[in-house]
């Protein structure tokens, strides 16, 4: 009887084991889910800002009649941002 109480004891251990691996698993998880969400959510903030930045320069370069060339650094610099903003 004592041998079968210290194997149960020891299968009893690694099942409290394996929970509180289960448990530390699921809130790392959440966390990385959380912090993936938050930069998808950063990601589309700045491409709006881009976006908006973009029209406002738009605007500007029709307004003063300038050209394309007039703005094409800033065209530039704008794609680029966007290019570094993907993951």
């Amino acid at each position: 009887m004592e041998q079968s109480d210290l194997v149960f004891q020891k299968l009893k251990a690694k099942e409290k084991e394996y929970h509180d691996l289960e448990d530390e698993y699921l809130k790392q998880k959440a966390t990385f889910t959380n912090q993936r969400n938050e930069l998808y959510e950063r990601r589309d903030r700045l491409a709006r800002i881009v976006e908006d930045e973009a029209g406002k320069m738009t605007a500007f370069l029709q307004k003063g009649q300038y050209s394309y060339q007039d703005g094409e650094q800033f065209y530039r610099s704008l794609q680029q941002l966007m290019e570094d903003s993907q993951f």
